[in-house]
């Protein structure tokens, strides 16, 4: 049987249908969005922030950081999560190049998915707070032009790390050293900046 890049790609959604790694990609914003509506609560009742200031401000302070931080972690972890099938059961289908861009197509997929909602999700948080919290007045101020452009940089700096992390879990069959290195590395990163 000849090997091509649709039979490699068809292959590869079957072998991560199970894998949980879409749902994952959707509760993790979630998870942001609550953490950042629970701090804002913090941030607008103890007195932190003032009526008059850019409420968007606090609410994107947290979820920014949140995101800067836990997307990296993420990404590294669906990488291994996609590979984790043929590691397990030694399978390739088709040739390297197939599988590693059927694996890359899969986890731009999820990456876009969870960027979406958290987009969204942070201009629902914006809303709730809106409704909740009048006196903020969150319909008054707007920062769109910086949201936006945050996404998109996230999403290019994703797909960095996937580009790189998606060989290591190919080259690397122990989920020590795929996931361990880069977190190493990430932490190490992120202590620098």
């Amino acid at each position: 049987m000849q090997s091509s890049f649709k039979n490699s790609f068809t292959a590869e959604i079957l072998k991560t249908k199970h894998t949980q790694i879409l749902s994952t990609a959707v509760f993790l914003p979630l998870i942001i969005a609550i953490y950042s509506c629970v701090a804002n609560i913090q941030e607008f009742f103890g007195g932190t922030a003032e009526v008059g200031e850019n409420p968007w401000r606090f609410l994107c302070l947290i979820s920014f950081e949140s995101y800067k931080f836990l997307y990296p972690i993420f990404i590294v972890i669906i990488c291994f999560k996609i590979y984790e099938r043929d590691h397990q059961t030694d399978f390739e289908s088709g040739s390297k190049t197939y599988v590693y861009f059927s694996k890359a197509i899969i986890l731009i997929f999820c990456l876009v998915v969870s960027l979406l909602v958290g987009l969204s999700l942070l201009f629902l948080t914006g809303t709730f707070c809106s409704v909740f919290y009048p006196l903020m007045k969150f319909q008054d101020y707007t920062i769109d032009s910086l949201i936006i452009p945050f996404f998109v940089k996230l999403f290019v700096f994703g797909l960095s790390i996937a580009a790189i992390q998606l060989l290591l879990s190919s080259c690397l069959k122990n989920i020590i050293n795929s996931v361990g290195i880069p977190l190493v590395l990430l932490s190490i990163g992120t202590a620098m900046v």
